[in-house]
This record gives structure tokens, sequence and C-alpha cells, in this order.
């Protein structure tokens, strides 16, 4: 039950990793590693994708890296300049932005290369201040949006979530941290600080 608790999550960076329409073997940048971050990461590493993984937290990043092929600590190095010598100078096929802040969206926009998708899937609280449209005219950038949930099926009608984790695609195992409802507290600082990835509440034994 633990892990059905991230299925919707899941299921929207599933639609989010597809909705840049990635190819196998393209390199693809996921900005940003907490929960749905991750899901998009092991979506992309299912369908044969490079990733880069991105985040300020080592924590993130050491439970990301079985799911990419290079990770970068954005908080020690630049983040545009490490995705383009990764890739040979030349820049990420599909970049994923999944923080919600400009930084992090102009930062993703830079490391797509000439004529690749930069997907929105991170929730903005704030309206861009220095956003610069000559960022995607010159490199005939293509900006889509992820939002989600669209919940997605199979051809056979079962939910597509609950086929990738009975297929190993989606590892909920790596993502979550079980606490019992009586250190709920302790649940939602641990989540605040990068400690876990999702924390999900549990009754407590005989509750």
């Amino acid at each position: 039950f633990e892990h059905a608790a991230v299925c919707e999550p899941a299921d929207c960076a599933i639609g989010a990793a597809l909705r840049g329409r990635p190819e196998v073997g393209q390199w693809a940048a996921v900005v940003g590693l907490g929960a749905m971050g991750h899901f998009v990461s092991q979506t992309l590493f299912g369908l044969g994708v490079k990733v880069i993984g991105i985040d300020v937290s080592e924590n993130r990043l050491r439970a990301a890296k079985p799911f990419c092929a290079e990770v970068v600590n954005s908080s020690t190095q630049e983040p545009v300049a490490a995705a383009r010598e990764i890739t040979g100078g030349i820049g990420v096929d599909r970049a994923y932005e999944v923080v919600g802040i400009e930084p992090t969206f102009a930062a993703a926009l830079q490391m797509t290369r000439m004529g690749g998708t930069t997907v929105l899937v991170g929730v903005f609280r704030a309206p861009m201040k220095a956003f610069d449209p000559e960022w995607l005219f010159r490199r005939d950038l293509t900006v889509v949006a992820a939002k989600g949930p669209r919940p997605l099926v199979t051809a056979q009608g079962e939910a597509t979530v609950l086929d990738f984790i009975q297929r190993k695609v989606i590892r909920p195992e790596t993502v979550v941290t079980t606490f019992p409802l009586a250190r709920a507290a302790e649940a939602f600082a641990a989540q605040a600080s990068s400690e876990c990835l999702k924390a999900v509440i549990v009754p407590d034994e005989g509750g």
C-alpha cells in the first residue's frame, strides 16, 4: 500500500517523460531529483534514454544514480556547462525542468541542444522576471508543458503506472520512506529537508 501511495505522482512523471517524445539513445537532463524528478529519470532510463540527473542534494543524486548515465551536483558544478561537456558540447536532446523556479528553467533551456525539447514539469509559484525569448528562437527549441494528471492506460486497459511498477521500470522502493502515524511530524520534516524523497505515513501497529 505504501508503494500504491505514490502512483499519482509516478503517473504524472511517466506522462511528463513521454511528453518530451524521447528516443532510445538520446541524452536527457532531469533538473530536480525530488520524487517527481526521480520517477521521470526512472521512466527515461527504462525507455533507453541516457539521463543526466541534476540536483543540489547529494542524497537525491545518490538515490538517482542507478538510473542516470551521469549525475551533476549543481551546487558545486555549473549545470549548463556540465551538461554540454557530457554531451560533447552539443547539449541534451531533452531537458525536463522539475523544480519550478526561474534559474532551473533558464538552465534547462540553455542546456537543450539546437532543435531539442524542454519539458516543464515543475510547478511555478511566481512569474519569471528575466525570460529571454532568444533562448528559444536562436536554437529553434520546442517547449511543452506536462501538467498531469492524465491517467495513462496500456493497450490492455491497465493503468500504465501499475504496468511500469510490475515491470520494475518504476521502482517505488527507491523513493518511499515509511513513517508510523506517531512520527508524522518527523515525516514532514524529513521530506522538507530532502532527507527522504517521498515520506509515506502508515497506520501505527494495531491502529
